[in-house]
């Protein structure tokens, strides 16, 4: 039997998965923030970048305008939290939870982003921008998500430069081997 559509999952039972966020048990929580985000990235931002993710890395301007003129407030309202939830679990402490900064990662990466590989959750990198921008938006209406989200980014830039300069030493220590 094929699951019911997200439409018979009222917006009541959403939130009261979402607080299941903030329970004590570890893996409670880690799962309860990991299946939001699978059901926002499948059921809302999956289906709003659809024509965007048809067009490829060549798709047509005005099918990402169409994005913002486009929205269903409803489904707005009965999503758009979750990546409000998903950043402030950044939040967590490593007393709290050790390994939930390594998840939101995780999540953003792999189903927020759509670069996990699994089928119909790839995403082509102008659907990817456009779906980060769709999260941004959602972020600016609470300071504190969009706090942890420039901290997560930040963070994750600081990385990516570490590991720049790990690969370009390594590669002039061969060349001199």
């Amino acid at each position: 039997t094929p699951p019911p559509p997200i439409s018979v999952v009222s917006a009541e039972l959403l939130e009261a998965v979402g607080l299941k966020v903030r329970a004590k048990n570890k893996e409670e929580h880690r799962t309860a923030i990991t299946g939001l985000a699978q059901i926002y990235f499948k059921h809302y931002l999956r289906p709003r970048l659809e024509y965007v993710q048809e067009g490829g890395d060549d798709v047509n301007i005005d099918e990402i305008l169409q994005i913002w003129e486009n929205v269903d407030s409803d489904l707005e309202s009965k999503f758009g939290w979750i990546p409000r939830n998903v950043f402030l679990c950044v939040s967590y402490s490593d007393a709290e939870d050790a390994e939930m900064r390594s998840r939101i990662y995780q999540i953003v990466d792999d189903t927020l982003l759509g670069t996990a590989k699994r089928e119909g959750s790839t995403l082509t990198p102008t659907a990817r921008a456009c779906g980060l921008a769709i999260i941004l938006q959602s972020l600016k209406s609470n300071d504190n998500s969009m706090k942890w989200c420039a901290f997560l980014m930040s963070q994750r830039a600081s990385l990516q430069r570490a590991l720049g300069s790990y690969l370009d030493a390594r590669t002039k220590v061969k060349e001199c081997e």
